[in-house]
């Protein structure tokens, strides 16, 4: 079977390149400081002649080379950020062959501007075509009904949902979350393929996921799963960039740049917006 859910690693690769490569420029930005500073000894008075003329041309030199450098840095940066985002774009569009008529969702086929609790039977094909904020709309509601009952805040539960599943479009059974059977699980699964990161970096294993009858179903699982003791801190969060850095701490996903990935589509698509509602 197809992997529906392979994409998400690998926009996670893309940004731990962009990530090494802000962390090359920067360092070199320090070397070149470090060598402009150590300039001023050589055109102290005590020190001049040719010698001293030789060492300042080849320090000129050097400076011009990290300048180049870093500017190719940043060109590689702009790079992997540029195919980051047409990947993500590509690969959405992708999966509608895979999850979005595979005829393995949920059984109902309701119109997609339904909300949590107007329908038990929607199922990813709902979402699988909405556009970014369509999709944001569709669930927004299921995440503030998480909030009042679970305290999960809703821009962790929106953002999670577009990471895991890539806007819809690649949820394995109706699973926006990502969320693995575990031994404590009786209801349906599928086991697919997926991508993991360790120690060695990514790699791929054999997994199995919770299967729903709905995403309605699959967005109440989720909060539910957030109850657990082991997220305490992440229910105790009060704002969406501490919630989303103690998930990732208490282990809900093995990418190291899970909390950050959560916390730019949260600013980037203003979701932090439904957080201060009452309960």
């Amino acid at each position: 079977m197809p992997n529906s859910n392979y994409s998400v690693s690998n926009y996670e690769m893309f940004d731990d390149a962009i990530s090494v490569t802000n962390s090359l420029n920067g360092k070199l930005s320090n070397v070149n400081e470090k060598i402009i500073s150590s300039m001023n000894y050589i055109s102290d008075d005590t020190f001049k002649g040719p010698a001293a003329d030789v060492a300042m041309e080849n320090y000129n030199n050097i400076v011009g080379y990290l300048k180049n450098i870093a500017g190719n840095l940043g060109v590689i940066n702009n790079y992997f950020a540029n195919v980051s985002s047409n990947y993500r774009e590509a690969d959405n569009s992708a999966s509608n062959v895979i999850t979005g008529n595979d005829g393995k969702s949920g059984s109902g086929s309701v119109g997609a501007s339904l909300s949590l609790g107007s329908s038990s039977t929607r199922s990813v094909s709902t979402v699988a075509n909405l556009s970014q904020q369509e999709f944001i709309d569709s669930i927004k509601d299921g995440a503030i009904e998480s909030y009042k009952k679970y305290h999960v805040l809703p821009s962790l539960t929106i953002a999670q949902a577009i990471l895991e599943s890539g806007w819809g479009k690649s949820a394995i059974g109706n699973n926006l979350f990502g969320i693995k059977a575990g031994s404590n699980w009786t209801g349906k699964t599928q086991t697919v393929r997926t991508s993991e990161y360790g120690s060695g970096g990514y790699y791929h294993i054999n997994a199995t996921f919770r299967d729903y009858d709905s995403i309605d179903d699959s967005i109440e699982d989720h909060a539910k799963l957030l109850t657990n003791s082991r997220y305490d801190s992440v229910r105790a969060a009060t704002n969406y960039k501490t919630a989303c850095q103690e998930v990732q701490k208490d282990g809900y996903a093995t990418s190291p740049t899970y909390a950050n990935s959560l916390i730019k589509l949260i600013e980037q698509y203003n979701l932090d917006q439904w957080d201060n509602i009452s309960v």
